[in-house]
């Protein structure tokens, strides 16, 4: 079975030393590397830390990202729209961000998605479910946290009083899950052309918080394609400290890794623990 094409999209903007490891654990014959370095960082760190191969690329348009704001979503757009722009035969694009890491073999990922071409890896959760429903809250008042005007939030707190509660366009379900998926080109390219013929549609969750957890799997959840969804990203994850973002991975959590059977995990700081990196290598072989 021939082996599936993958444009491996990483969205980062510090650890240039932890990028350069996990692109080296990504490069295959059948993968190139799309690299989004955020506007605010200095891409030259990024560049005198890489290797210039012909499978690394930097995506031209960067973005300067907010946490939780839409900037995260047209980062991401633009660069979809490069990577399509630029070889219009990947099979998948597999989003990533540069505090993850791979937790198999890249010919193993590669052999897996082989297996499943046509369909995409994200994490949906379910209607009713209490992530969703605090996903409602998110979108039915004005966030205004893409924009730099001095009173934005006293702006915010006074419409989400004297706005009706806002809906989504066209009738459409919400869905949602982690920003981080694998995700087929073809689902890629009806995503982007929903978004040009619907500008409404950005429009909207442009004023959402934290809509790179909601955009894509809303378009993808009410297209002919929702059955081509599998419930899962492929990546390990523990929110166990119940906070806004992950527990930092350490040497400790190594059992969990090796068992969850996933292809990659996040979150990891080679500043706070850089010999777990080094003790996942040492299991894959390497």
């Amino acid at each position: 079975m021939p082996s599936a094409k993958i444009a491996h999209l990483l969205l980062v903007h510090q650890s240039p030393d932890q990028v350069a490891r996990l692109v080296d654990r990504l490069q295959h014959r059948d993968a190139e590397i799309f690299i989004h370095v955020d506007k605010k960082a200095d891409i030259a760190e990024f560049k005198a830390r890489l290797p210039p191969t012909a499978q690394i690329h930097y995506i031209r348009k960067r973005t300067s990202i907010r946490w939780g704001a839409f900037s995260m979503v047209r980062a991401t757009l633009s660069a979809f729209r490069e990577i399509i722009d630029h070889a219009k035969d990947f099979d998948f694009i597999n989003l990533k961000s540069g505090s993850d890491y791979v937790l198999k073999p890249a010919d193993l990922f590669h052999a897996y998605l082989s297996e499943h071409l046509g369909k995409s890896f994200m994490e949906v959760h379910a209607p009713g479910s209490p992530w969703l429903n605090e996903a409602y809250t998110r979108v039915s008042t004005y966030q205004l946290i893409d924009y730099g005007f001095k009173g934005k939030y006293v702006l915010q707190r006074i419409l989400k009083h004297v706005v009706s509660r806002r809906k989504l366009p066209f009738g459409m379900a919400l869905s949602g899950g982690s920003q981080w998926f694998t995700m087929s080109t073809v689902h890629i390219r009806y995503c982007l052309e929903f978004v040009r013929q619907h500008p409404r549609f950005a429009r909207f969750f442009k004023h959402t918080w934290i809509p790179d957890e909601l955009f894509f799997h809303t378009i993808l959840i009410n297209s002919p394609y929702f059955g081509d969804i599998i419930n899962d990203n492929l990546v390990y994850v523990d929110w166990s400290e119940n906070r806004f973002n992950p527990k930092v991975i350490t040497a400790d959590d190594l059992p969990r890794l090796i068992e969850s059977g996933k292809f990659f995990a996040r979150k990891f700081d080679n500043k706070l623990d850089d010999n777990v990196l080094y003790l996942i290598d040492l299991h894959m072989g390497r």
